[in-house]
């Protein structure tokens, strides 16, 4: 396996306020940055985002607590604020970052490239591993972090023992999850007679957004086999065996519904001389 060693200026972070922030309280050990191989390779995320995931993991991984603002990281990384709330927003819908606990008015973020590290520093009595980060300009297609407001000044550290409380093990997303996008693509077409192709951004999101909710292979494949059974011979639905559709967030609905194909649907699916059945 290769890894990769990078080094980068360290500064002393900027409270909200402006001023300079205890050293001893945001001290680290910090002697560089190492790219874990998967991240490096994704091409997914952009040399920013890669910086601003690693420096999240970095707090995660080595303070008992930090304070960082958007401005803090656009500094840090040369970049405006709003590109900052953007590359947050994409590591979060990817899975590499996580909002810990959200109060109505801040959010904790944490690195699940540390999650599998959480356990292990749990049983050797270390202290807990908590980043938080500011919330503007924010952009989230999920309900919790639509309501998150721009607003974040106080230094707050949490007890290792509420990660698993403050973060529901459906919303988990480990970072090199193993999605299987092509097979579920390929039963896809294979039974709706469709072409798509499992590399498409929207495809792969909406698949990993319900694979995130513990929906595994045969689960995609009864979705889809119910739906086509609704669906397949009908003109007027047939167009809505997509991917969008079926993976979206009525897949449990879908998932559950037991479907019998009527004598009517399946009369679509041939040719008679005058049309009719």
């Amino acid at each position: 396996m290769r890894t990769f060693h990078m080094r980068l200026p360290t500064r002393t972070p900027i409270g909200a306020g402006g001023g300079i922030m205890n050293e001893t309280y945001m001290q680290r050990d910090f002697k560089g940055v190492w790219f874990p191989q998967e991240i490096w390779d994704n091409r997914e995320i952009d040399f920013i985002e890669k910086g601003i995931l690693i420096e999240i993991d970095s707090f995660t991984s080595q303070t008992g607590a930090c304070f960082m603002t958007n401005a803090s990281l656009a500094d840090k990384f040369q970049c405006s604020e709003r590109k900052v709330s953007s590359a947050i927003a994409h590591l979060i819908e990817l899975g590499y970052v996580y909002v810990s606990q959200f109060d109505g008015r801040k959010r904790y973020l944490k690195s699940a490239l540390a999650y599998s590290r959480v356990r292990v520093e749990k049983n050797a009595g270390q202290p807990s591993k908590i980043c938080e980060a500011e919330s503007q300009n924010l952009r989230h297609n999920n309900t919790t972090n639509n309501t998150i407001n721009n607003s974040i000044n106080n230094n707050v550290e949490l007890p290792l023992d509420n990660v698993s409380t403050l973060t529901p093990s459906r919303e988990i997303a480990k970072a090199g999850e193993d999605i299987p996008y092509q097979q579920i693509i390929d039963y896809l077409n294979m039974k709706a007679g469709t072409a798509f192709r499992a590399s498409t951004k929207n495809t792969r999101k909406a698949i990993r957004a319900r694979w995130r909710e513990k929906w595994r292979l045969d689960d995609f494949k009864k979705v889809i086999d119910n739906k086509c059974v609704d669906w397949l011979y009908n003109p007027d639905m047939k167009k809505y065996l997509c991917p969008d559709t079926l993976f979206g967030t009525k897949f449990e609905k879908y998932w559950n519904q037991t479907s019998n194909p009527t004598l009517k649907q399946m009369a679509g699916a041939f040719t008679y001389p005058n049309g009719k059945l």
